[in-house]
């Protein structure tokens, strides 16, 4: 059975220089090297920190800019969403009692 290869590569620092909010220059090669991946139906997977309009409207730009496909993008949570996830699922370890001296 054959699969299929897929690779996740980082965005800022990665694929164009760190210019966080903005969107840095191409990284050397990096185009070329992606493009090469879609030709060998590689797989490709953005894994971000960005979110919101920072990868809907900026990094996800950059691909479809340069024709670069990308199978798919890690989607961040928010700090709420995560603290509300934390707060129902973590585990709870209650602390002894003071002794009494």
């Amino acid at each position: 059975m054959k699969r299929n290869k897929v690779v996740a590569v980082d965005f800022d620092g990665t694929c164009v220089t760190h210019e966080y909010p903005e969107i840095g220059a191409d990284v050397p090669h990096t185009v070329e090297v992606l493009k090469r991946l879609n030709e060998n139906n590689v797989r490709i997977i953005v894994w971000t920190m960005r979110c919101g309009e920072y990868l809907d409207f900026h990094a996800k730009e950059w691909f479809e800019e340069r024709a670069i496909e990308v199978w798919a993008f890690n989607q961040n949570t928010t700090e709420a969403n995560l603290c509300n996830w934390l707060n129902k699922n973590s585990l709870r370890v209650k602390q002894p009692a003071s002794p009494k001296i």
